[in-house]
């Protein structure tokens, strides 16, 4: 609103305050309508915003719902020795392993050099897996027979790769399933060939051909690397070895020290070597069900006590919920109390709804776990439990999504509630732009009142003065002289 500066300076009288309250009294109450009211709207808004975190919580604990399984779970007594991890085909039951063996890369490992850089032959080094019988004591090495899965791999060694360094990268470059490394074992460099894959079948024949000394087997020029059954001039640091369990008096091997394939649904992973057996159990995974069925208590529970905040009423003080009377809310409170009754569409005999659960409503309008009937349920028909939640988290789910999605109930409410808002936004320019067309017109019409006094305070000044010169009789000097 302009500042009215000038009004009044003619007549004398404060103009400019009468147009201020004239102002005032028009603006006021429409600007305090417009303030409540913005008030209320935004105070819905928020309340919807809290409503849709309460109902967002509750819909991440109904979401577990559908896809629990008939799960189990496995427990091993020593997890330092035998991990145990297990799927839902696995049968529930007791174990006892014995881990006898681990499983280990073959590792051969050449005499010693002087330096990385000395040479150490030319020709060709072909490596072969395969199983093999070694004897350490007359250092023989004896009955190999090929791994059909794996298909033997030449290298070629010329002027550019004969010594150690060379040899240890054209092998690694090769990407053959074998690594080679130079150790330095304080008596001399050592080229070291380990494979890449433990277990028996991936034992190393290595052989040599057209060694540049004329001999691939002798122990000098390129055969020095040789280890087969013609020539074992590698020294055999470790003996390649499946891994091997006990489990409840059978013998059980494996290439790895993972074992997957011993009993259905159990993979176990051996981690140390150990005589003394270890418990392995497979029991129901009732513990996850029973969360799945404790956070969707406490997520409904929580919602509920989010609406009822938001619809309270407290007589002694007169104060309101910004949702009270809300039918939103009240609809949403009808479809969640009605899904704790009603069975889902599931093949079952026992478990049929939220109550076979132990699941019952309490007086403050929320819900709690009866333990003993859960445990019941949970012990007796663990399976039925499953279905039940299965069936049960869809209608749930979409009671959830017809409120809190994009199209939903809640955000058709609060847009329709930021229309409100809006619009107030417009009243007020609207306002706005009376109350100026109306100071004009006021200050035209006070600025014509203005002027008219001020003449006819001047002509009334003129008058008195005309007056005060006509001689009334009997006073001294009065008449014409």
């Amino acid at each position: 609103m302009a500042t009215i500066s000038s009004l009044g300076v003619g007549s004398g009288l404060d103009l400019t305050s009468l147009v201020q309250g004239l102002l005032e009294a028009e603006r006021v109450p429409v600007e305090q309508r417009l303030t409540r009211r913005e008030v209320e709207l935004q105070a819905e808004l928020s309340a919807y915003g809290n409503l849709s975190s309460a109902l967002s919580s509750l819909q991440s604990a109904i979401s577990p719902m559908k896809t629990i399984t008939t799960g189990r779970t496995a427990t091993s007594s020593a997890p330092d020795v035998l991990g145990v991890t297990v799927s839902d085909t696995a049968d529930v039951a007791s174990y006892s392993v014995t881990v006898d063996r681990l499983a280990a890369a073959h590792a051969l490992a050449s005499t010693a050099f002087a330096n990385r850089t000395d040479v150490v032959g030319t020709g060709t080094l072909t490596f072969t897996f395969g199983t093999t019988t070694y004897d350490p004591a007359t250092d023989t090495y004896s009955g190999f027979v090929a791994n059909p899965d794996k298909t033997p791999a030449s290298i070629t060694i010329d002027s550019s790769n004969n010594t150690l360094e060379g040899i240890r990268d054209a092998v690694n470059a090769a990407d053959i399933g074998v690594t080679a490394s130079i150790v330095n074992d304080g008596s001399g460099y050592r080229l070291l060939f380990t494979s890449d894959d433990t277990g028996a079948a991936n034992s190393l024949e290595v052989t040599i051909s057209g060694d540049g000394d004329g001999n691939d087997t002798d122990n000098s020029g390129l055969s020095q690397l040789a280890f087969n059954s013609a020539a074992t001039n590698l020294q055999q640091t470790i003996a390649a070895q499946d891994a091997q369990i006990t489990l409840n008096g059978l013998t059980i091997t494996s290439p790895t020290d993972t074992i997957s394939t011993a009993v259905d649904g159990l993979t176990f992973t051996l981690k140390e070597v150990s005589s003394t057996p270890v418990q392995v159990n497979v029991t129901l995974d009732k513990a996850s069900v029973r969360s799945v069925i404790e956070q969707f208590v406490k997520g409904y529970n929580e919602a509920f006590d989010e609406m009822a905040r938001l619809t309270s009423y407290n007589p002694e003080t007169g104060e309101a919920g910004p949702l009270l009377g809300d039918s939103l809310v009240r609809g949403l409170q009808a479809q969640l109390r009605s899904q704790l009754v009603s069975s889902p569409s599931v093949d079952n005999t026992y478990i049929r709804s939220f109550v076979d659960l132990g699941v019952k409503t309490t007086e403050s309008g929320g819900i709690e776990i009866d333990g003993s009937k859960l445990d019941a349920a949970l012990n007796d028909h663990f399976e039925e439990v499953v279905r039940f939640l299965n069936a049960a988290g869809a209608p749930l789910e979409t009671v959830m999504d017809s409120y809190l999605g994009s199209d939903g109930l809640i955000n058709a409410r609060k847009k329709s509630i930021q229309t409100g808002i809006d619009r107030i936004a417009d009243e007020r320019q609207q306002l706005e732009y009376r109350m100026q067309q109306l100071e004009q017109s006021l200050v035209q019409k006070y600025s014509a009142l203005d002027t008219l006094l001020a003449g006819m305070q001047q002509t009334s000044t003129f008058l008195v003065q005309q007056l005060a010169r006509i001689p009334v009789p009997g006073q001294q000097g009065s008449g014409n002289k």
